[in-house]
């Protein structure tokens, strides 16, 4: 749709390919798991992997700084600060807990 998007910033710039995008679909269908399944279970845990997650993307955001998204097929460029990173930080928060409560209805040991 988009195509030939991009993430630009202090460190310079790099492409974002089909990989990156499918990696983030698995992740959200991750994240999704998670919440059903902490909804279902009424497990608290998963307050604490959204904050961890949350705290984390706060810290690459100070560690990396000014971030930008850019898409110059659809004219899209805006910046990321703190408060999306820490989102985006707070949903792989929730899909390791998805992930986990997943492989533990599996029953394997690893």
């Amino acid at each position: 749709m988009a195509g030939g998007m991009g993430l630009a910033g202090g460190f310079g710039a790099v492409g974002i390919g089909t990989a990156p995008i499918v990696g983030a679909g698995a992740v959200a269908g991750a994240a999704a798991y998670g919440v059903f399944k902490a909804i279902g279970e009424g497990d608290v845990a998963a307050f604490g992997a959204v904050g961890i997650g949350a705290v984390s993307g706060a810290s690459v955001s100070n560690i990396v700084g000014g971030m930008g998204l850019v898409a110059p097929k659809i004219g899209l460029a805006f910046g990321i600060g703190a408060v999306p990173m820490a989102g985006v930080g707070a949903v792989v928060g929730l899909a390791a807990y998805g992930v986990a409560k997943l492989l533990d209805e599996s029953g394997t040991e690893e």
